[in-house]
């Protein structure tokens, strides 16, 4: 099989050395050591039986073999070895959405009750913006995939931070590089890109199925330096200019449009329409979240008193039924902290695809190599004041 796809839950990765994830990832047969040993039994290979596989010599694997266990991506018992970190295959993805869907169905009731009852507060919260837009974005977007990682950490079901060696915070997630395995990733809406200067930010969230033109996405290709496209325009602009020169001048540009003021045009303005914020006729055209900390929280106290235990329960027999199932990270006795903490990514992610479908919020549009998402604006306060 193709290697592992491997993806970072980093709080603090330190310096790119040998206790860095990413670092260890980048040397020759890791990977490929990770992949033989994920679709066999626990304690299949040792490093004989590697360096028989991957054609090479025992002394040559000893490198990354080391490097591995430096970030507790394998255990070691008897010279033989097992992933020690989150990890799905093809086989996996159907046990995966069958579960998800009979809870979905069985809790169906509950759910949309809860939902539906949020109506009136973000009624309060929100009286300008479609309600359905605001449930997409704080409910699907701010609150399953923020607050509530806090909330369900409390309740002992998952954890955000996790120590390794070296004092390093990360966590590891991997899935089979195949059609199947990307395109379940890909398509889980649970995306976030936030382009940030202090508390507020340029926002589109979604699925992570293309390339958004947005600011966020601008950050990561020029950082990489594979801009192409339209990118290649923003970067016209601003090649000279920080990230946070760039988010913090295009808000000016966003208050200064929300209080009705004269802008004339500027590299700025260009861009938020290339971006699709503004309009050619200066018009904001996405949501725009004021005061966001406050009222998402009072939200999420409505959302916890309604939905709360109801998550609470779902994620705790999602996590039964994966125990009870036969998926090969199982076998392989990964900390459980760790998979609840992707379990929950994918129960939302697939919750979230699923209230789509039943018309509970707004339908992400649809773009060209660029998947499925809608924009935001969040400010930290009041639209009158920067």
């Amino acid at each position: 099989m193709k290697n592992l796809n491997i993806f970072y839950f980093d709080n603090d990765l330190g310096n790119f050395d040998e206790f860095n994830p990413r670092f260890v990832m980048e040397q020759k047969y890791a990977k490929d050591i990770l992949s033989l040993i994920a679709i066999k039994a626990p304690f299949y290979y040792d490093i004989t039986n590697l360096a028989t596989k991957l054609r090479t010599n025992i002394k040559i694997l000893e490198k990354p073999i080391t490097l591995l266990k430096n970030i507790s991506a394998i255990t070691e018992k008897s010279g033989h070895f097992c992933l020690n970190f989150p990890f799905f295959l093809d086989k996996d993805i159907k046990t995966i959405k069958s579960i998800v869907l009979k809870l979905l169905v069985k809790n169906h009731t509950t759910l949309i009750a809860g939902i539906q009852s949020l109506r009136k507060q973000l009624l309060e919260l929100y009286p300008s913006i479609k309600i359905e837009l605001s449930l997409y974005h704080l409910l699907c977007g701010k609150i399953f995939d923020g607050l509530m990682f806090n909330y369900l950490e409390q309740q002992g079901l998952l954890k955000q931070s996790y120590f390794q060696n070296d004092n390093r915070d990360f966590m590891l997630i991997g899935y089979q590089n195949s059609n199947v395995c990307n395109k379940f990733n890909a398509n889980l809406y649970c995306s976030f890109n936030n382009a940030k200067y202090k508390d507020n930010s340029l926002t589109s969230f979604g699925n992570a199925s293309g390339e958004r033109l947005d600011y966020f996405r601008y950050f990561k290709l020029r950082e990489k330096n594979k801009l192409y496209g339209k990118f290649l325009i923003m970067h016209k602009y601003f090649q000279n200019e920080t990230n946070l020169e760039i988010v913090k001048n295009s808000l000016d540009n966003i208050f200064d449009l929300l209080n009705k003021k004269q802008v004339a045009d500027n590299k700025y303005l260009e861009i938020l329409k290339l971006t699709n914020y503004v309009d050619k006729d200066n018009q904001i055209i996405v949501p725009v979240f004021d005061d966001y900390i406050l009222k998402t929280n009072i939200l999420f106290e409505e959302v916890k008193r309604k939905l709360g235990s109801n998550l609470t329960e779902i994620l705790n027999d999602f996590k039964i039924l994966i125990l009870n199932s036969n998926i090969n990270c199982i076998k392989h006795n990964v900390p459980m902290e760790q998979l609840c903490n992707e379990l929950w990514h994918i129960f939302f992610g697939l919750f979230n695809e699923y209230l789509i479908k039943e018309k509970i919020v707004a339908s992400p549009q649809q773009f060209f190599k660029q998947g499925k998402y809608l924009k935001c604006i969040y400010l930290s306060k009041c639209k009158e004041s920067k």
